[in-house]
C-alpha cells in the first residue's frame, strides 16, 4: 500500500515548475543572442555597403581625374609639339617679354665684309663679291671643326693671320658648305657659306658672332629660350638635356 504525502506532492510541484522557468529562461536568452547576432551582421552588412559606395565613389572621381589629366596632358604635348615645329622661339625683351618667333635676320647681323644669319642649326654668312667675274676657284674657303678660312683673291675675309678666324663654337665640317649666288640681272654675286652647328642653340644661347674679334650681337635681348619639346624627337630631347646641362653649370658657377 502506498502512501502520498502531500508534502512530497508540493516538492514535485515546485521542481517542475523551477525546470519551466530555466527553460524559458534560456530560450528568452537565446532568442536574444540570436536577435542581437542578426543585428551584429546586418550593421556589419550596412558598414561594408556604405564602404563599398565610398570606395565607388572615390574611383569614379579618380577617373574622372584621370580623364582630365590625361586630356590635358594631351593639349600640352599638342602645343609643345607646335612649338617644336616652329622653333627659334624666345621671350624677346624687344616686344616686352613676349614669346615670339626669332628670324634668322633678327639672330645674325651686318658687317663691313659680310652679312650673317643664324636658326637654331646652322649659320649662314652671306659675302659679296666685289666682282661679278669672279670664280669658285678664286675663292679659297676652308672650314674645320672650330676654325673659318676664307679668301676671295687677294681680299681675306677669315683668317689665322687677322686672328678672326676662330669659330663662336664647334661645327659640324662633313654637313657645312659653301656656294656662289648670282643675280643675272643686278650682275652681282654672292658667297655664302653655311655653317652646320655641332650644338643646336635658341634664343639667349645663339651664337653672338661668327669669329673672335669680329662684331657681336646683343643675344641677352632675346630672352630665355622657349622650348617645345617633341618627346619623338631625339634632337629636342638632345636639347633639352643640354639647356639642364647648361642651367646647371650656370648655378654651380654662380
Amino acid at each position: 500500500m502506498a502512501i502520498i504525502r502531500e508534502d512530497d506532492e508540493d516538492d514535485d510541484d515546485d521542481e517542475n515548475n523551477d525546470n519551466s522557468a530555466e527553460g524559458s529562461t534560456n530560450k528568452i536568452a537565446d532568442e536574444l543572442e540570436t536577435i542581437a547576432m542578426e543585428q551584429k551582421q546586418s550593421k556589419q552588412a550596412e558598414l561594408l555597403r556604405e564602404l563599398e559606395e565610398e570606395l565607388l565613389k572615390r574611383e569614379n572621381v579618380s577617373q574622372t581625374h584621370s580623364l582630365e589629366e590625361e586630356e590635358q596632358s594631351k593639349q600640352f604635348r599638342i602645343q609643345m609639339a607646335k612649338l617644336a615645329a616652329q622653333g627659334n622661339m624666345g621671350l624677346s625683351k624687344d616686344k616686352g617679354g613676349e614669346m615670339s618667333a626669332l628670324s634668322p635676320e633678327e639672330c645674325g647681323g651686318t658687317t663691313e665684309k659680310y652679312s650673317w644669319t643664324q636658326t637654331e642649326t646652322e649659320i649662314s654668312i652671306h659675302i659679296p663679291l666685289e666682282s661679278f667675274e669672279v670664280k669658285g676657284k678664286e675663292c679659297k674657303i676652308e672650314i674645320k671643326r672650330k676654325t673659318l678660312d676664307a679668301k676671295i683673291r687677294d681680299a681675306i675675309v677669315f683668317s689665322e693671320g687677322t686672328k678672326n678666324n676662330r669659330l663662336f663654337a664647334d661645327v659640324n665640317v662633313d654637313e657645312s658648305t659653301w656656294e656662289i649666288d648670282s643675280d643675272e640681272k643686278l650682275k652681282t654675286k654672292t658667297l655664302t657659306v653655311t655653317l652646320a652647328k655641332a650644338k643646336r642653340t635658341m634664343a639667349n644661347k645663339h651664337w653672338s658672332y661668327v669669329c673672335e674679334n669680329e662684331p657681336k650681337i646683343d643675344v641677352e635681348r632675346f630672352g630665355p629660350p622657349v622650348v617645345g619639346v617633341n618627346e619623338r624627337n631625339p634632337m629636342d630631347m638632345e636639347l633639352m638635356g643640354q639647356m639642364f646641362e647648361q642651367m646647371k653649370t650656370s648655378s654651380e658657377a654662380a
